[in-house]
């Protein structure tokens, strides 16, 4: 796209850098950029319609030298915010109430972190930040008369903030205070609007007083669930990566988090957390995490912070600050489990197998009735060639490929033994590594696909429609077919 037809504004991000920029400073940088892009999951944050919002046209990171230059002269405002920020930062101590007196006074919102962020939106008072807009304008108005006397109550303004921070934080420590109602929709949300257009209705509209009934549906409203003998699969966007919920009628799974990232963010807080919540979930059974590879490890640790997890199964060792190790269990093939009609059994990793890299994968299979979805994590050759001497596969409605489509996996034999209805490749929009490879997705032939949809969600839902619980044996007769979503 030309430079002209781009949004004005650039979001860079500079890695271990070297300064710190200035309010007014111009700098020249080597960057890498590309358009602006988001998750594409149910509830998650919007992250591409923000940057939009906030007239963003490319996202990049610094790749090489950086010089400051001369700039020449810099407007008015930008020398009194500058000016400011300078001399409240030597003035007051660097926490918390001073990030917060620069960002409501000049809109310098730099130094508020991602927990205070955190806190002012489970309180609802994120809005206070907004406002610094105003707070800008009468800079420009009163100039360096302003500042000076800002300054000299800058002492009694960080005090009241403090005090303010303090009053947000113990209100995030109440009880229910990160109280959150599922996802409304369908009926139930076409029920809760019709009701909540009672409340601007004038105050002598019959039944307007009873629009609080809106409110207490919203929520008490459970997002409903599988029926018995039904599984939902949910493959959520999480970009190179793989992370994945797996729904019956009373227990959750989650195989894989999603990776981490250099910020210090990780897709566990940015996606599986807000899809969970959305469901009205918050309690997760068992955590299956393939292997310990970033790209499938690297959110585990904000999941667990998040949401309560009963179990953990990991391929591999999961070092620290992913996980404590008390807290997890390697799998092993043999292992099983039986929730409301569904059946789950690790096929993978044997117990004499090394626990280190991709063939260290917990390879685990979902059945219901005669119907079977396999999650493989990175196994490569090796372990496909494994599974396949010890006859652990059988053909599957489902089956997410090994290895983002890499070569070193999805060889010939291990496809037509598995002969799925649908396959499902993980793999990041304009990943550095080109996957999936052209050869792998063309070797898959027979097996049913959707095209190259980078980033995108996908649910896929599997029911033993006559109710009957699995055939004993691998290799039985093709029940009635599932329903895919």
């Amino acid at each position: 796209m030309a430079a002209s037809h781009l949004l004005p504004r650039i979001l860079l991000t500079w890695y271990d850098a070297t300064d710190e920029p200035r309010i007014g400073e111009c700098w020249t940088f080597t960057v890498r950029l590309r358009r602006p892009r988001g998750f594409s999951n149910p509830v998650s944050f919007d992250y591409e319609g923000w940057l939009f919002r906030q007239s963003v046209g490319a996202t990049g990171y610094v790749r090489g030298d950086s010089v400051k230059i001369d700039c020449g002269r810099v407007s008015e405002l930008t020398r009194v915010r500058r000016h400011f920020v300078d001399r409240i930062s030597a003035l007051l101590p660097e926490d918390n109430a001073t990030a917060v007196v620069l960002a409501i006074t000049v809109g310098a919102r730099h130094k508020i972190n991602d927990e205070q962020w955190r806190r002012y939106a489970i309180t609802g008072t994120s809005h206070l930040m907004a406002i610094s807009g105003l707070h800008i304008g009468l800079a420009a108005g009163g100039g360096f008369f302003l500042i000076w006397f800002l300054l000299a109550l800058c002492r009694l303004a960080w005090h009241s903030v403090s005090v303010v921070l303090y009053l947000i934080d113990r209100a995030a420590q109440l009880p229910y205070s990160e109280l959150r109602i599922a996802e409304l929709k369908g009926f139930v949300l076409l029920t809760t609007a019709t009701t909540l257009i009672w409340v601007v209705l004038p105050a002598s509209w019959p039944g307007r007083k009873l629009a609080w009934l809106a409110a207490l549906g919203s929520v008490l409203h459970l997002a409903p669930r599988p029926a018995r003998a039904c599984v939902e699969i949910h493959a959520l966007d999480v970009g190179q990566g793989l992370a994945t919920v797996v729904l019956t009628k009373s227990h959750t799974l989650i195989y894989d988090t999603g990776p981490a990232f250099r910020s210090g963010s990780d897709t566990g807080a940015l996606v599986p957390v807000p899809f969970l919540r959305g469901k009205g979930i918050d309690n997760v059974d068992v955590v299956v995490v393939s292997h310990g590879d970033n790209d499938h490890a690297g959110g585990v640790g904000s999941l667990t912070a998040e949401i309560r997890v009963g179990e953990i199964l990991s391929g591999e060792p999961l070092p620290r600050p992913r996980i404590a190790p008390a807290s997890q269990t390697l799998c092993e093939a043999g292992q099983r489990w039986h929730w409301d009609g569904v059946d789950f059994t690790i096929l993978h990793p044997g117990p004499d197998q090394i626990r280190l890299g991709n063939n260290a994968s917990c390879v685990l299979e979902i059945r219901v009735g005669t119907h079977l979805a396999l999650l493989t994590g990175d196994i490569e050759l090796a372990a496909e060639r494994q599974l396949l001497e010890e006859n652990r596969l059988s053909s599957a409605e489902l089956v997410f490929v090994p290895h983002h489509g890499s070569r070193t996996s999805s060889h010939a034999a291990f496809i037509a033994r598995l002969r799925p209805r649908t396959a499902v490749i993980s793999a990041g929009f304009d990943n550095q590594w080109g996957f999936p490879k052209d050869d792998v997705v063309a070797a898959l032939g027979s097996w049913r696909r959707r095209g190259r949809q980078y980033g995108h969600y996908r649910r896929t839902i599997l029911s033993n429609v006559s109710g009957q619980r699995p055939a004993a044996g691998r290799g039985a007769a093709p029940g009635p077919s599932p329903h895919l979503a």
